[in-house]
């Protein structure tokens, strides 16, 4: 009995299923028969809807397969559908929907520098223990739970390990206190990208390794080699750094360049500096809210820079189409200043958000807000009407509105929801 109720059920529910394919076929392909076959279709939708209405296993078996005959001479591409054509259907509908789903309620969005960290992460890394390396398991974790990715130095020869701190002018050349070039390479052994090529000399032999362009290599060299130097981002103090160790000779010189010393001398085979690469932070951002709700003080805000004057004279009058994530630190109407790393909004410290206090007070690794040109030691800046006053949490090393001006309201895309990857103890992290 419980087979027969079983087998009953299959088959009502397969015809309610070519009932409604029927319809479909109706609507769509009417205007492609004849009307014979549009008197067919309706009479075998009849004959079927009658047997499941009054629930008859005998009626409705001989209709079910009367219907599905004829709905193979006139479905077209409706009936019978193949699994490659359901496949590419449900493609498109899951796409539209994710297209959706990203241009107006959430959209994915990758941290590309270190602009707000400690709060959110750009491009970090982790030096590896000296002469051990972490296994193949370990790297393999890593890189599916952290996006890491190795790096290491060999050393090619014996000798002492020297890095350059200056070389001649190059067009390809990135501003940084240890040189390096930019190079194309490709991103998946597909894909055209850019990336920074970084050296290192054991004796007269060089090293070279590629690395992300965003990736800050000079803290790599700064911790491995040079931990009495100042900050990097801190040019003015590393300069003089640097003067003394001419002064002490621990520096050599070479036609074009000026190596550093480090006193570490390697063997031909061994690894000198290993470390990962850790992906930035990947955020979902909330595009709905905003639209209903005007951005306060303190949040995260997403915006594009294409509207930015300021961005767009810094790149010789060319508008440029990027997502900057900062934090909203001014309205329309305020006026801000910065006084011993303490950002002042309206003659106040400001509120409104976590990394303000932890900002104020120079806690564990946020550093202070730093004084840079619209905002001068003494000085202060005021925020146009509709327009947000957006800085880096990571003060020394953001580009932001004391270096480009303000943001329009309408550049802004949605604030920062919160972290979905890597799967480290700050996932789900909103600040």
């Amino acid at each position: 009995m419980f087979r027969k109720s079983q087998k009953e059920r299959r088959l009502f529910n397969q015809s309610t299923n070519l009932l409604r394919i029927a319809e479909r076929v109706h609507d769509y392909r009417r205007d492609l028969m004849t009307q014979e076959e549009i008197e067919s279709l309706r009479g075998g939708v009849e004959r079927l809807n009658e047997a499941v209405r009054t629930r008859s296993s005998e009626k409705t078996v001989p209709a079910l397969q009367f219907l599905e005959k004829h709905l193979r001479k006139s479905g077209g591409c409706l009936y019978p559908r193949t699994s490659w054509a359901e496949n590419v259907e449900m493609l498109l509908v899951a796409s539209i929907l994710a297209i959706g789903i990203r241009t107006f309620f959430i959209q994915p969005f990758k941290i590309p520098t270190n602009s707000m960290y400690p709060s959110f992460n750009g491009l970090t890394y982790k030096i590896s223990a000296e002469k051990r390396e972490p296994s193949f398991p370990l790297r393999m974790f890593r890189m599916f739970s952290y996006g890491a990715n190795q790096h290491k130095f060999v050393a090619p020869d014996d000798g002492e390990i020297l890095v350059p701190i200056f070389s001649a002018s190059k067009t390809n050349a990135i501003k940084s206190i240890f040189p390096t070039v930019k190079t194309s390479a490709r991103k998946w052994l597909l894909l055209p990208t850019t990336l920074k090529e970084a050296t290192i000399y054991v004796g007269v032999t060089p090293v070279r390794i590629k690395m992300p362009l965003e990736f800050n290599f000079d803290k790599v060299l700064r911790e491995r080699f040079f931990p009495d130097a100042p900050e990097t981002t801190n040019p003015d103090a590393f300069e003089r750094w640097l003067r003394i160790k001419v002064q002490q000779r621990e520096i050599v010189r070479r036609k074009d360049l000026i190596l550093l010393k480090t006193g570490e001398e390697v063997k031909n085979g061994n690894t000198f500096l290993s470390f990962d690469i850790l992906t930035g932070d990947a955020l979902f951002v909330d595009r709905f809210s905003y639209n209903f709700i005007p951005p306060k003080v303190g949040d995260p805000i997403v915006f594009r820079t294409r509207k930015i004057n300021g961005i767009t004279e810094q790149n010789n009058g060319i508008p440029i189409d990027k997502y900057y994530i900062k934090r909203l630190v001014g309205i329309g109407g305020d006026t801000l200043a910065i006084d011993d790393g303490i950002l002042y909004r309206n003659g106040k410290p400001i509120e409104g958000a976590v990394p303000f206090n932890l900002n104020a007070n120079k806690t564990g690794e946020y550093h202070g807000y730093t004084n840079r040109k619209r905002l001068p030691i003494g000085g202060m800046d005021s925020v146009p009407m509709d327009n947000f006053y957006a800085m880096g949490d990571n003060s020394d090393e953001s580009s932001d509105s004391r270096i480009w001006g303000s943001v329009p309201n309408t550049a802004v895309v949605g604030k920062a929801l919160f972290i979905y990857y890597p799967f480290s103890k700050r996932w789900g992290a909103e600040l």
